[in-house]
């Protein structure tokens, strides 16, 4: 009977819990986004934090339910605790996560396909969810055909923001090139050179996105348009200091003070090249 106990304590605790999350939840990103990649397949991330009572009522109450469980079997699982200051804060960051629960469904290169905010039931998470990824399928279907019809530079532009916000670098970045082939107006043309660039570097495309921000900035310049020399500059510095080049990320910034001496965004420029410096205090670069 002794022996028993422990065992009935432990029944007992588990009960009072709720059911446990699913053994197949990964709490690695790198191995979770690598793992859709091999295999293809979406991944469901579902982002929380220790104090979050929402967080928990969705792990002990929709997660583990056979409505849930039945709908994600063909994704992966991944949990994320956003302030883990590392990978899980990083997913927040990316994807500009205000609010806990979060769950987004991403694909392998970390395109937001779909996401819903908050607590909701499992049927009316479930429901959400392919909502979002109809109206994803929309989306990609209309770019498609907007691709494959005579050219229309609103439409164009509009759905080439529309991947942009997801992080989809390489669809957007095919619609903006397109739109820019159309020859938009000054300074719609400008602006538009900065978004293939961001475009680019969020595809990992990092040679095109610098090639691109060069080509923005000198058009920038030429136009007195400080503001969009800036972005340019802070983008092409990013970009460098990302790949450990921190000559070349202060350089980018040295550039645009060269080209705007007088520009009065110049402090904010002066203070990246500070942090960039030598012993500065940039994380990559220091």
């Amino acid at each position: 009977m002794k022996r028993l106990l422990p065992s009935l304590l432990a029944t007992c605790i588990a009960l009072l819990a709720g059911p446990a999350l699913a053994s197949d939840w990964s709490t690695d990103p790198d191995a979770a986004f690598a793992r859709a990649a091999r295999e293809d397949r979406l991944v469901i991330v579902a982002l929380y934090a220790d104090w979050c009572g929402w967080c928990r009522k969705l792990e002990r109450e929709v997660f583990p339910s056979e409505r849930f469980l039945s709908f994600a079997r063909p994704f992966v699982l991944l949990r994320a605790n956003v302030e883990d200051g590392g990978a899980g804060s990083a997913l927040r960051d990316r994807h500009r996560a205000g609010s806990l629960p979060t769950l987004l469904v991403l694909d392998a290169r970390q395109v937001r396909i779909a996401e819903v905010e908050g607590y909701l039931p499992a049927g009316d998470l479930v429901a959400e969810i392919e909502r979002g990824l109809a109206a994803w399928r929309s989306l990609v279907a209309a770019s498609e055909q907007a691709l494959a019809e005579p050219p229309a530079p609103a439409r164009l532009r509009s759905l080439a923001e529309q991947f942009h916000r997801r992080d989809d670098g390489r669809r957007a970045a095919t619609l903006y090139r397109r739109w820019l082939a159309l020859d938009p107006p000054e300074p719609a043309r400008r602006w538009g050179r900065y978004l293939l660039a961001d475009a680019h570097q969020i595809a990992g495309d990092r040679s095109e996105a610098l090639a691109e921000l060069a080509r923005a900035r000198a058009a920038a310049a030429a136009a007195g348009d400080g503001e969009r020399g800036e972005l340019a500059a802070l983008l092409a510095s990013r970009i460098h200091e990302a790949d450990g080049r921190c000559a070349e990320a202060r350089a980018a910034l040295e550039a645009f003070l060269a080209e705007s001496p007088a520009n009065r965004r110049s402090a904010r420029v002066r203070g990246e090249i500070a942090r960039l410096a030598p012993g500065g205090p940039a994380s990559r670069c220091g």
